[in-house]
């Protein structure tokens, strides 16, 4: 490679591994392209613990009860709602133009 420019070296180094360059990495791969390639081969260290594959399984398990039971719980809802709504036509509700009737006197006579 002593006939290639570091330039044209960032550019291989960023695409012939399939790596892609994102849009610093070109400035920073020309500057030493084998170091930012071995760099870029580096493994990933996370810095807590994974859970394992039983502890996703069971976090799964209970997400998919918990969507279950609101699912049920809201098709009894919209059931509720169906009812109510069912019961407000053989009642006929009030229009926004309803007024209570007005209330009247009544007097009462008692004999003995």
């Amino acid at each position: 490679m002593s006939n290639v420019s570091n330039k044209t070296s960032a550019v291989i180094a960023a695409n012939r591994f399939g790596l892609g360059a994102k849009p610093d990495d070109l400035y920073q791969a020309e500057k030493d392209p084998q170091k930012w390639l071995t760099a870029q081969l580096t493994p990933v260290r996370f810095t807590q613990e994974l859970p394992t594959s039983d502890q996703l399984f069971q976090q799964l398990s209970d997400y998919q009860t918990i969507k279950k039971q609101n699912k049920k719980t809201t098709s009894v809802q919209r059931k509720a709602k169906r009812t109510i709504k069912n019961a407000g036509i053989l009642f006929k509700q009030p229009t926004d133009n309803w007024q209570p009737m007005p209330l009247h006197k009544v007097s009462i006579a008692i004999t003995v």
